[in-house]
């Protein structure tokens, strides 16, 4: 039987399997690097979502809850190779926002990269979830390992009823992410330049 739950204890044997999926899934430069992340969550495991079957890992999601606001970061999804196309991101998924109110996405921009149509594909997936993505905002993922950063783009699931974000809010939410979560620097080039990207108050979602 399929258990999807937070995480209960780090270091642990469903922590080492969830991080195995984890790095598998998602090139080093768009990934926290291990050792930082479980000492961030010593304490708190709560932020890794696991799907277990028969005492094996075959799910995982991390996330960040905003300190300023009831929006959630889902910052990774994925899946054992082994166990894909079985629904099972899609169960983490509903479980996730019966707990969150709102998850706020970062998903990979399908105009860059050299892995493109699985970047589309990624895209057509959360928007068959119900996802709707925020118009004209501008995010770049920092480099966390290298020196290369990604070009990303925001989704929100499940949408909020009026259909629309603050400007305001989406720069302060850059820069908690930046500085809280990814451990930038106030003065990170690239986060000046998100924080002064001409955003219009109501970002219209789509």
């Amino acid at each position: 039987m399929l258990q999807i739950k937070p995480l209960e204890k780090i270091p642990s044997k469903e922590f080492t399997e969830a991080l195995k999926i984890y790095t598998q899934a998602f090139p080093p430069n768009e990934i926290i690097p291990t050792e930082i992340l479980a000492k961030e969550l010593q304490n708190k495991p709560e932020r890794i979502w696991i799907a277990e079957f028969n005492n094996q890992i075959i799910g995982m999601a991390l996330i960040y809850p905003f300190k300023t606001s009831n929006l959630t970061l889902l910052g990774y999804l994925a899946t054992d190779p082994n166990f894909r196309s079985q629904g099972i991101g899609t169960q983490l998924l509903k479980s996730l926002t019966t707990h969150y109110p709102h998850l706020l996405l970062e998903v990979e921009h399908p105009n860059y990269g050299t892995n493109q149509q699985q970047r589309q594909r990624r895209i057509n997936y959360y928007r068959r979830c119900g996802a709707k993505q925020l118009k004209n905002v501008q995010y770049i993922l920092p480099a966390l390992s290298g020196e290369t950063p990604t070009e990303m783009l925001f989704f929100i699931l499940p949408p909020p009823p009026e259909k629309t974000l603050t400007g305001t809010l989406i720069k302060s939410l850059i820069k908690e992410l930046y500085i809280d979560l990814y451990n930038q620097p106030e003065n990170h080039p690239l986060l000046t330049q998100l924080l002064n990207q001409n955003l219009p108050e109501t970002i219209e979602l789509i």
